[in-house]
């Protein structure tokens, strides 16, 4: 178990760079290669974020085998595959599996990190990592919701760095997600329909909401520890 702890600390912290990589530096890679990396970076995501959930269920006594880290190696498998070949209705169907899945296991991630009986190293990393990758996933859902209906979203001052291609969008829809949800602001970037402004609205209130209960809980439970 000691072994497996060492192990969970260690993807935790791997899972931390990815991210950072992710949402800081990918944007500035080459338009030709930025899209393509960015989908063998969610899957790193995914399959990184799955074996944590797995190690913790177990952990927990919530789950024997660890399922959830078998469905992420496939899925993992598939987003490997599908950016090397030409996408087809099969890679378009498990994506959306995967993007299901991907919610799942960042809810439930936080979920742990919020029923977490103390706090070790491998928690304060999993809060960290449970923050970026709930921006992370609000900002799918509006890139979802911004080809679903681009006039959800008002990005006319982003249009040059839209019309470079998809890669350089999706670091537009990292950077609304963020901006939203640490309450920023610039103001460039604003939602014209009730669509838009919803996802905006939930946006901000989940980033507070989480530094306000999840940080809240771990702090008050550091603060029992000390006293104990």
């Amino acid at each position: 178990m000691v072994k497996r702890t060492k192990i969970n600390l260690w993807v935790n912290f791997l899972l931390t760079a990815v991210l950072f990589y992710t949402i800081f530096i990918n944007n500035m890679v080459h338009e030709d290669y930025k899209q393509k990396i960015y989908g063998l970076l969610y899957a790193v995501i995914i399959l990184l974020c799955s074996y944590v959930v797995s190690f913790k269920s177990i952990e927990e006594g919530s789950g024997k085998k660890p399922w959830t880290f078998i469905i992420g190696v496939i899925l993992f498998a598939n987003r490997t595959l599908a950016a090397f070949i030409e996408t087809s209705i099969f890679f378009k169907v498990i994506a959306f599996v995967e993007f299901l899945f991907f919610f799942y296991i960042v809810f439930k991630l936080i979920f742990i990190i919020a029923a977490a009986k103390k706090v070790s190293s491998s928690v304060i990393i999993e809060a960290i990592n449970g923050y970026l990758l709930l921006g992370l996933s609000l900002s799918l859902i509006i890139a979802f919701a911004y080809t679903y209906d681009n006039n959800s979203f008002n990005f006319s001052a982003n249009q040059a760095v839209l019309d470079q291609g998809v890669g350089s969008r999706t670091g537009i829809f990292l950077y609304y997600g963020f901006v939203t949800l640490t309450t920023i602001g610039y103001g460039e970037l604003i939602p014209t329909s009730n669509f838009g402004r919803s996802i905006a609205i939930f946006t901000g209130v989940a980033g507070q909401l989480y530094l306000a209960i999840i940080l809240a809980f771990l702090i008050g439970k550091l603060n029992s520890i000390s006293k104990d």
